[in-house]
């Protein structure tokens, strides 16, 4: 009785499954099938049969996320190579590719690389080249 009771619920799953792994590859069609998998909370097997992969392809596929050491370190990157140029967050989060809480995250946390000028609107700085013109004087 068991076994028909798991194989009736395993087809159920699957047919939903299914329609549910279709709607949230075209949702996202950017993220691989490891990252679908894991934001959709969606089962491996059921998904490499919905979207013809093979199952092993999908956990050999490494999912990288950046730390927030290296979005800090992207920020910092970005404003030595545009000194003196004036930016928005929106562009520096469009830019390093982090969201829009992140570069304000970013701004707030390095007052010497980004330099408040109005509302809105940062001037990238390199604060070693500043103290070096400042012990120049």
């Amino acid at each position: 009785m068991a076994g028909i009771r798991e194989r009736w619920c395993e087809v159920n799953i699957t047919a939903s499954e299914r329609e549910r792994i279709q709607l949230c590859r075209a949702t996202s069609p950017e993220m691989t099938v490891r990252e679908l998998c894991h934001y959709y909370m969606i089962n491996r097997d059921h998904a490499a049969e919905v979207l013809g992969v093979e199952a092993p392809q999908i956990a050999a596929a490494t999912v990288t996320r950046k730390r927030r050491i290296d979005k800090h370190k992207a920020g910092e990157q970005y404003a030595l190579a545009h000194v003196f140029e004036e930016v928005t967050a929106q562009q520096l989060a469009d830019t390093i590719g982090v969201s829009l809480p992140t570069a304000y995250k970013v701004i707030d946390d390095r007052p010497d690389y980004f330099r408040k000028i109005k509302r809105g609107v940062w001037e990238c700085r390199d604060a070693q080249a500043d103290r070096k013109a400042e012990k120049g004087n």
